[in-house]
């Protein structure tokens, strides 16, 4: 590729990752209403990971240095959480979109049962490209505010929180991109995604308390005052802990 024009593998990226990244419903409207800003994430935050037979993606209790989001391209994979049975994941799964929206610990074990390929999404990465970007059909804050809640309400189920999606986040992209030129205009929204990254590293919520094994996260300052209703609680809890509040 080193032949390649920088424009061109822009291109060649979006074309390789893009189909794959629309499996998740988030993405696969983004694809669609900001494909200037995909074309950017395809080519400068996503990649294949390679994975053998054993091999462990990540572990339970790990706060990740890199975060990512995975999503199966050609490998089967068993997910086994700290509380809860292990499910196996097969091509066409995600696993892992907290790192997107929060400060993250995993919940469990990935492991690759078969030979494969994994696209990652880099979280630091994604964010970093997004807020450069302004886009007044999307109110990316507002759907990570609903996830972020959404991980609330699981910690204080039986089954508590873990790194697989939770089932609502069609509905949360239906709230989400329509939003903008709802409730909020477009400054607001800005305004919003600024503070989410302002005094802390891209994409995460900062914690309400100093963070540690067991401790939850919490509302952004920024968030709080602009006078946010959403209550973003336990998004990282330890292993086998649920959310606190």
């Amino acid at each position: 590729l080193g032949l390649v024009s920088e424009p061109l593998r822009v291109e060649l990226h979006f074309e390789m990752y893009a189909p794959v990244l629309e499996v998740h419903p988030f993405f696969s409207r983004y694809i669609q209403e900001c494909p200037q800003v995909m074309r950017k994430v395809c080519h400068l935050a996503t990649s294949t990971l390679i994975v053998s037979r054993g091999d462990i993606v990540f572990s339970a209790g790990e706060i990740p240095q890199s975060p990512r989001l995975y999503i199966i391209i050609r490998a089967v994979l068993q997910y086994t959480p700290v509380t809860g049975q292990s499910e196996q994941l097969h091509p066409g799964t995600w696993i892992s979109e907290a790192p997107l929206w929060t400060q993250w610990m995993h919940q469990g074990v990935l492991k690759a049962l078969r030979d494969g390929r994994i696209c990652t999404l880099n979280a630091l990465h994604f964010c970093n490209i997004v807020r450069t970007f302004e886009v007044q059909e999307v109110d990316i804050t507002r759907y990570a505010e609903l996830f972020v809640e959404k991980l609330n309400q699981l910690g204080d189920t039986d089954g508590g929180v873990t790194d697989l999606p939770h089932g609502q986040e069609s509905v949360m992209v239906y709230d989400s991109f329509g939003a903008v030129g709802v409730n909020n205009t477009w400054e607001d929204t800005r305004s919003r995604w600024a503070g989410l990254l302002l005094n802390t590293r891209p994409g995460f919520m900062k914690a309400r308390h100093a963070v540690s094994m067991k401790t939850p996260l919490g509302v952004m300052p920024a968030l709080q005052s602009q006078g946010s209703s959403a209550s973003l609680g336990a998004a990282a809890a330890g292993p086998g802990g649920g959310s606190k509040r």
